[in-house]
């Protein structure tokens, strides 16, 4: 049976591999006007449209349904330390190239990491989010670095949003035994030779898988990201989280 859903709000980011996606509240049989029923469904240029069920994702009720636009992004987050199985006290790594590179390093907080660093171009500096800026700028010199940071961890996970080769090598360089990563760029350099003999030197695991949104909406991924998705639907209900979250995901609410 199909739904009417008159849509609220939508989103759709400027250089993100993410076709957008939007919340709702659902007109179905039986419902009246001060219905309190929403639910998140796949991008649409009608004001009402009708879908089936396995075509978008009902919410349970919320004290801000627009929150609800914040519940894709943060599933895949979780979703990508979930996979890696980031424990609390692990250090986590992060490189910077998409728009949901400090949600990554706000949800690796979140599961105890320690500590949190994420490498990109700019001053090294510690941020109000918990975790330390690492300026790539100078290779050799944020190796180093970086190395010292981890040297002593039980573990450590890096997800790569970058694709930049000199990145993934710069992982490996630092990456001690059994290290994870996960490669998560939207597009990516070719990888050099080095990242083959790094692979048989640290013994890593390595897991692929972008952070889009929108996944949370294929049939074929809905087994294994609907219980990332309840945890996600929780914690935007959190006032205080939710607040946290609108200024590291690049989303108008």
């Amino acid at each position: 049976m199909n739904e009417a859903i008159e849509i609220l709000a939508q989103t759709s980011m400027a250089g993100v591999d993410n076709p957008g996606y939007g919340i709702g509240k659902m007109r179905g049989p039986g419902d009246g006007a001060d219905s309190d029923r929403f639910a998140l469904f796949p991008i649409s240029d009608q004001p009402v449209m009708s879908a089936g069920q396995e075509a978008y994702i009902e919410l349970p009720p919320m004290k801000n349904p627009r929150i609800g636009l914040l519940i894709p992004p943060l599933t895949m987050a979780l979703w990508a330390w979930d996979r890696l199985g980031l424990e609390m006290g692990e250090a986590a790594v992060v490189s910077g190239g998409q728009p949901y590179t400090r949600l990554l390093t706000y949800c690796a907080s979140l599961r105890g990491a320690l500590p949190v660093i994420e490498l990109g171009s700019r001053s090294t500096t510690e941020t109000d989010t918990g975790f330390h800026y690492l300026s790539i700028d100078d290779p050799d010199s944020a190796l180093r670095t970086l190395t010292e940071q981890i040297a002593d961890k039980p573990g450590v996970c890096m997800v790569d949003l970058s694709g930049e080769a000199k990145i993934m090598d710069l992982f490996f360089a630092a990456m001690p035994r059994f290290g994870r990563l996960m490669l998560s760029s939207i597009s990516s350099e070719p990888l050099t030779v080095d990242f083959y003999n790094h692979i048989h030197r640290t013994g890593a695991r390595i897991e692929a898988g972008k952070i889009m949104p929108q996944l949370v909406f294929d049939p074929a991924w809905r087994d294994e990201l609907t219980p990332v998705r309840l945890r996600a639907t929780r914690l935007v209900d959190c006032p205080a989280i939710a607040e946290k979250l609108q200024s590291l995901v690049p989303i108008k609410i």
